[in-house]
């Protein structure tokens, strides 16, 4: 397996880019950008195993294998230029992502690609999703987002860069970019991402082979973030669509220890002490 590490300054590509996206105020979206609730997605379970990191150490989870037609609330469908499309129609017991050109994107330059989010709150979590696709020009990828605010997000994609075929992961972490490869060939591929605290680690995975560790970031952000599934199309694409067989989400941080207190007993010359 081949990996491939390019950094890019990109406060200078922002700072001389007319295309630049203003930063957002929240996790979710900046004002005036498009955002529809789901209408037709479901968290119903069906036969086909889920790509799934939920289990008995959960203290919150959710799975979703876009089997039926009724949306879960907590989904929200972000297409900022209006142009792209979702559908679980298409290819039932999937979602289907599609975007018509080649600049559909979310990076250091423009903030436009679409992709399913909901808000996730917790310092210890793992995402997971199983994604298929046929990507074949630089640059189509669809998978995984993480999206702290404009300034900082991390997408983990089965996509096609310059190297051909590949898992990409691509880090915009206080305006800076950098981009990690793995070569690979495969049509369909496992991607999972863990925060623990303030470390990231991304990992993809042929269909039951072992987990691969494709890169880990370092970040400042908060606990509550928006998660989901992106698609992006630039470059030479003259449009990409992806297949997503599932989506999970494990909270498996601790929680707070509770503390019980004894009954406070007062007694003669008033001295409290511990009922015993």
């Amino acid at each position: 397996m081949k990996f491939i590490r390019i950094f890019t300054n990109a406060r200078a590509i922002v700072a001389m880019s007319s295309l630049l996206v203003t930063s957002q105020a929240s996790a979710t979206t900046a004002p005036n950008t498009p955002i529809r609730p789901a209408t037709a997605l479901s968290a119903r379970a069906v036969s086909r195993p889920l790509a799934q990191p939920v289990d008995s150490s959960c203290r919150d989870s959710f799975a979703d294998e876009f089997a039926g037609t009724t949306a879960h609330p907590n989904w929200q469908w972000i297409d900022p230029d209006d142009d792209a499309a979702y559908s679980l129609s298409d290819r039932p017991g999937y979602l289907r992502i599609s975007a018509p050109n080649n600049d559909n994107r979310l990076d250091y330059e423009r903030a436009n690609a679409p992709r399913m989010m909901r808000t996730v709150s917790s310092m210890s979590m793992t995402l997971q999703t199983t994604v298929e696709s046929t990507p074949t020009v630089d640059y189509g990828g669809a998978g995984l987002l993480l999206y702290q605010d404009r300034s900082n997000f991390i997408r983990l994609e089965h996509g096609s860069g310059q190297s051909g075929p590949s898992v990409n992961l691509a880090r915009f972490i206080n305006d800076e970019w950098s981009l990690e490869v793995a070569v690979s060939s495969s049509q369909t591929v496992e991607l999972k991402l863990e925060r623990h605290n303030q470390v990231i680690s991304a990992f993809w995975r042929d269909s039951n082979a072992p987990w691969q560790l494709i890169g880990t970031s370092s970040v400042t952000w908060t606990s509550t973030i928006s998660a989901g599934l992106g698609l992006n199309s630039a470059h030479d694409s003259t449009g990409h669509s992806a297949d997503f067989a599932s989506f999970g989400y494990c909270d498996s941080s601790v929680p707070p220890a509770s503390v019980t207190y004894l009954p406070m007993i007062r007694r003669k010359g008033d001295l409290l002490i511990r009922g015993q």
